[in-house]
């Protein structure tokens, strides 16, 4: 999958919200950290909470076409190679790069980000990681605000 990363480098991960590519966050993140840990700093990074499922897919246009799929719950009946839970595998094991992967948090809103692989870093000089070290763009607001005496 990918040439394996120094587990104690750290990589810059770009989190683009697809629906205003203008809107994106920046994030570092130890290369030894799990997938689970890098989709919870996205979710801060855009002010959400992490009160929803998400996946990521190797196929931003078509995820349902997805080689490398890495997901938060897994159906105990289903056993398909291409498919680890997110726990389960480190972000230097899976990005080289220049690699994307769509990021969808909360099946029923579709939030969609793309990230990106932009570098990496051997000798981190932080030891608080992870952390958002770029914030372009106003985040979404994740729910709508609504008047709870009319429900409008």
């Amino acid at each position: 999958m990918s040439q394996n990363l120094n587990q104690l480098a750290s990589c810059i991960i770009k989190a683009t919200f697809l629906e205003d590519q203008k809107v994106f966050r920046e994030v570092e993140i130890l290369a030894n950290s799990s997938l689970e840990d890098l989709a919870g700093i996205i979710i801060e990074a855009y002010g959400f909470t992490m009160d929803h499922s998400y996946s990521f897919y190797d196929n931003l246009s078509n995820p349902s076409e997805s080689k490398e799929v890495y997901v938060l719950d897994t159906l105990d009946d289903v056993e398909l190679p291409f498919i680890k839970h997110v726990s389960e595998v480190s972000v230097g094991e899976v990005f080289v790069l220049g690699k994307k992967l769509l990021f969808i948090f909360d099946y029923g809103e579709d939030w969609e980000f793309e990230i990106e692989f932009l570098s990496k870093i051997e000798n981190p000089e932080s030891d608080r990681l992870p952390k958002v070290v770029k914030s372009v763009g106003d985040s979404p607001k994740q729910y709508a605000d609504y008047d709870e005496g009319t429900g409008d």
